[in-house]
């Protein structure tokens, strides 16, 4: 043995071996020094910067068994760690490549959807660790990376650092329930609260369509779309954001049972509003922050739910907003008038309503806006008229207004 280690091919295999590990020690070092984000950003050139010091080491210790003749023992075990050295395989976890690959698709600066936003914490959350609604701990590994960056020269590191802080900053803002799932205002101990299974894991928002994939998660429609979409725009294998499961398929099956859960939550919600606005509206004299609500609220109820349009008309909110307007028109603003007005042509998609206005008088009404203070005012009130000149039998009821060819005739100037 003291022959072969005085052999130049034993020597310069050591010497070789030597040189590798402590780059390979180094690469280490540095790494382990960094933050985990930072890692999974750099995680396959520090695989291959590994795999290139492994397959080194193997090609050194080949050298170093040519050396060892007259030791068979010696010579095999060599061998033998020298054959396991070039097979060798460094690889990053399947969850790891997905954060690679989305991270480096935010490094070119794309944007992405609320919904995107959310898988993408999610997958990022897994790959470290932690808890993806624990927004302070996530909060903490993007200022470990930015520590990391601060004399980095890589833009596409950069767009990382400037779109992970932007991520954990929107999802770290809490959302008004109430006022986004709803579509309308509301007060605090009024409204029902949504169960948490009403919502959807990416928008944080109450479903509209929920669906459910493979993996038994629901998910809102439009937002997992969003997300498997991102999928294959990345290359990935879709997977489900929750559990990280990659899936088999893009099936998307409706959740029938938690969708009329939810219209029923929803439909008692805008129950308790219209009931709300019947008090407001009967306020005397009223109370004209309680009348700005009542208004933009039927307005948002009648668009965006308008199967509720006869819940409105069924408790006389029309009639009263009307006889409000007729009763108290000194005293309402030109900007409350509008948003009446804009309520009340929205409520003229249903046509029973439209009964209902023409028998409380709107024509009138809306005539008299044409004269209105603001430009808003005016034309909403036209709006309203046209509204009912589509029909010829309303036509003649809007002629016999006093005045109503007048300000007509100055509108149409």
């Amino acid at each position: 043995l003291a022959e072969a280690s005085e052999s130049p091919s034993v020597l310069t295999a050591l010497k070789g071996i030597a040189g590798d590990l402590a780059k390979a020690a180094e690469t280490v070092s540095v790494y382990r020094e960094r933050s985990k984000i930072y890692v999974l950003v750099n995680c396959r050139s520090l695989c291959s910067a590994l795999q290139d010091r492994t397959v080194g080491i193997g090609g050194w210790l080949a050298l170093l068994e040519t050396g060892l003749s007259g030791h068979a023992d010696l010579r095999k075990k060599v061998a033998d760690l020298s054959r396991d050295m070039k097979q060798a395989q460094f690889k990053v976890t399947e969850n790891e490549e997905r954060v690679y690959c989305t991270l480096q698709r935010e490094g070119q600066g794309k944007p992405a959807t609320k919904a995107v936003q959310s898988a993408i914490v999610m997958d990022l959350a897994r790959a470290l660790g932690c808890d993806p609604s624990n927004h302070t701990e996530l909060s903490k590994h993007v200022k470990l990376l930015k520590n990391d960056l601060a004399r980095s020269n890589s833009v596409s590191e950069r767009r990382i650092l400037i779109s992970l802080e932007r991520i954990i900053d929107t999802l770290s803002v809490r959302s008004n329930i109430s006022a986004l799932d709803l579509g309308f205002d509301v007060e605090d101990d009024s409204q029902i609260l949504p169960f948490k299974n009403f919502l959807c894991p990416l928008t944080k928002e109450v479903m509209k369509e929920p669906v459910v994939l493979e993996s038994s998660q629901t998910y809102e429609r439009t937002a997992i779309e969003y997300w498997f979409q991102r999928c294959l725009e990345d290359g990935r294998d879709p997977t489900c954001p929750v559990t990280g499961q990659i899936l088999s398929s893009l099936e998307q099956k409706p959740n029938i049972g938690l969708a009329g859960a939810i219209e029923e939550w929803v439909n008692r919600n805008i129950e308790i509003q219209i009931n709300l606005s019947v008090k407001y509206l009967r306020e005397d004299p009223p109370m004209m922050d309680h009348v700005e609500r009542v208004m933009s609220n039927v307005y948002k109820i009648s668009e965006r739910h308008p199967s509720s349009r006869y819940k409105i008309r069924n408790a006389d909110v029309i009639s009263l907003i009307i006889n409000l307007l007729k009763n108290y028109s000194k005293i309402i603003s030109s900007i409350l008038k509008t948003k009446a007005l804009m309520a009340l042509l929205s409520m003229a998609k249903d046509e029973d309503s439209k009964k209902t206005m023409l028998g409380e008088g709107i024509t009138k009404l809306a005539i008299n806006s044409l004269a209105g203070n603001s430009e808003e005012e005016k034309e909403n009130a036209l709006k309203l008229l046209l509204e009912f000149a589509r029909d010829e039998a309303y036509r003649g009821k809007i002629a016999s207004e006093k005045g109503a060819f007048l300000l007509l005739s100055s509108v149409a100037e």
